[in-house]
């Protein structure tokens, strides 16, 4: 539970302090749109399963204020925990307009928030079943100064159709879709060098990713 409570104010201090340089980004993109398509992508969320496979999900809440000022159309911050490992991983995912939703890189917030990367991001293939295109995610490893560095392992990605991209741009490369999501997962680490294959997270992510793609596209 503590880990659960550090991720959480994790992300609400990152998007805190970041929601001030996303203003101006907004400005050319589809704010003012009269679609609801955002709208509709969000009021889906609900609907995202709470057990995928061997992962029971357990849901908790953003602050009002956050979701006010980070322009959330809709979001789901979500925990599950792998019935047979114990291990669990942290989602959150934000479906809205593309200006506020392509904003606030994590490379920018979660060091605001008290964290530095860990090398640099590398871009991670997740292979989906023969009848799913592989999801592109961002991947990269973070970790606070000082004593307790509490190291985690982050992937995160954008879709404005059920293909997720790792786009280096997002703001250029989603600016004319009329919504987007954005999805982090998030795996605590015992260790900073904690390898890849004994992380828990791409597992999970095919499995989620399908049951996304049926349901919000």
């Amino acid at each position: 539970m503590h880990e659960h409570m550090m991720r959480k104010t994790l992300l609400v201090a990152a998007v805190l302090l970041v929601i001030a340089f996303g203003v101006w980004e907004a400005l050319w993109t589809d704010r003012w749109s009269l679609s609801n398509e955002p709208e509709k992508a969000a009021a889906k969320l609900a609907s995202v399963p709470l057990v995928v496979g061997d992962w029971v999900g357990k849901d908790d809440k953003l602050d009002p204020r956050v979701i006010v000022r980070a322009e959330m159309t809709g979001y789901l911050l979500r925990y599950y925990t792998n019935r047979e490992s114990g291990k669990t991983v942290e989602v959150l995912l934000v479906c809205g307009r593309t200006g506020p939703t392509s904003v606030h890189p994590p490379e920018t917030c979660f060091q605001g928030a008290g964290y530095a990367m860990y090398g640099a991001a590398a871009k991670y293939d997740v292979k989906l079943s023969a009848t799913e295109p592989s999801a592109d995610f961002w991947v990269a490893k973070f970790h606070k100064h000082g004593p307790s560095p509490d190291p985690l392992r982050l992937y995160w990605s954008w879709s404005p159709n059920g293909t997720w991209t790792a786009a280096a741009n997002p703001r250029l490369t989603f600016g004319s879709s009329p919504f987007l999501c954005k999805l982090y997962v998030i795996h605590p680490l015992g260790k900073v060098d904690e390898p890849v294959s004994d992380d828990p997270a791409p597992e999970f992510l095919r499995l989620f990713l399908p049951e996304l793609r049926k349901i919000i596209f």
